[in-house]
């Protein structure tokens, strides 16, 4: 992925990888991305073991979409949408390298 992100199906849910090694998901539709705290957080290895990998354009059809309705991400992960200027991406670059 250019974006700096790798995006997961785990177990039917969406979830996201950095390169820095951070993972976020989202445990049930309808609610926000987390796994940044002690009780929330999943190991990359954890992760790799139990989730496949998926593109963006299948994580588009199978997320973005009821019942999840994945949110944007403050960087971690850009829908495409043509009325978006291109520098969301790298904007999504920037942030998933922090």
């Amino acid at each position: 992925m250019t974006i700096g992100v790798t995006l997961y199906s785990w177990n039917g849910r969406p979830a996201l990888e950095s390169q820095d090694g951070q993972v976020r998901y989202i445990a049930s539709p309808g609610t926000d991305w987390t796994g940044d705290t002690p009780l929330t957080a999943v190991t990359v290895a954890t992760l790799r073991a139990q989730a496949i990998t998926i593109g963006r354009d299948e994580f588009d059809a199978r997320f973005a979409g009821a019942p999840w309705n994945v949110p944007d991400l403050d960087g971690w992960f850009q829908r495409r949408d043509p009325a978006r200027p291109f520098d969301s991406y790298a904007k999504a670059r920037a942030w998933a390298n922090r």
